[in-house]
């Protein structure tokens, strides 16, 4: 099949070939981080709270669930990327500027992590 633009084969191929460099670490570092880190966040969370007030409403037990597993599998990927990509910028090396990004990267992985637990532990 031909590589249009427009052939769903072609756009869910895109959509699969970067879901799967970013887990592999293969993105650069700003890009993990803000795109895929930070927008992401935003994405996953604004999309957990949507469920949850379209579902609400028709007495809905399961949108929590649900929720929490969209946003849960996010942070997945998104840590998993972004810890992958700081390892493979540190083993290359570079300036301390590098070293202070990765590090910056990783502390906020950690960050996200730990109020993302908290968070699940204080709610249910």
């Amino acid at each position: 099949m031909n590589d249009v633009a427009g052939d769903p084969i072609s756009v869910w191929s895109k959509v699969v070939r970067y879901i799967v460099s970013h887990w592999r670490g293969e993105q650069g570092l700003s890009q993990s981080c803000l795109l895929n880190g930070l927008m992401g966040y935003l994405v996953a969370t604004l999309t957990t709270v949507a469920l949850g007030l379209m579902l609400a409403p028709i007495g809905d037990n399961f949108a929590p669930v649900v929720g929490m597993a969209v946003y849960f599998a996010w942070q997945g990927w998104a840590s998993v990327g972004i810890v992958r990509c700081v390892w493979r910028d540190l083993s290359a090396g570079g300036p301390p500027l590098r070293w202070i990004m990765a590090g910056v990267a990783i502390l906020m992985v950690l960050v996200v992590g730990i109020l993302s637990v908290y968070g699940l532990l204080t709610t249910f």
